[in-house]
């Protein structure tokens, strides 16, 4: 089995431990969100993300990249600036959080999406993953 590095929005110059890691298991998207308090639909954090997956992929341009997408809970979306859907949830970890969000808030999606997808124009194997466990009754 070969190591992978996940990565929650840490600043890297080089590739960290090269001989130890065979590539990026995991950027988790939501911790860029958090460390600016903002939602992904503000231009500003659109161009964080972008400026971050562009440095990252550029450093492990001969390996595989693993995007998540925002895996945030309605608290944690509800506090971000920006944020124009506002949910509200019993249980923040069986209500709406990461794709179930993002499934309540097609716009949110998109600019997340539209934001990643900038990096497959790009000869860099970037990849994604989606979370969704079960979907909740629409009672």
């Amino acid at each position: 089995m070969k190591n992978q590095l996940a990565l929650s929005g840490e600043k890297i110059a080089e590739k960290v431990y090269p001989q130890l890691f065979h590539h990026i298991g995991m950027i988790r998207g939501e911790y860029l969100l958090r460390e600016l308090n903002q939602n992904i639909l503000l231009p500003s954090c659109q161009q964080f993300v972008k400026d971050y997956l562009d440095t990252i992929c550029s450093l492990y341009s001969d390996e595989e990249v693993w995007y998540r997408f925002s895996e945030l809970t309605n608290t944690e979306a509800n506090c971000l600036v920006g944020t124009k859907e506002f949910l509200d949830e019993n249980h923040p970890l069986f209500g709406y959080r990461g794709t179930r969000r993002l499934l309540a808030c097609p716009d949110e999606f998109q600019a997340e999406a539209n934001v990643v997808t900038e990096e497959f124009i790009k000869p860099i194997p970037i990849c994604l993953l989606f979370f969704l466990l079960s979907m909740m009754p629409t009672n």
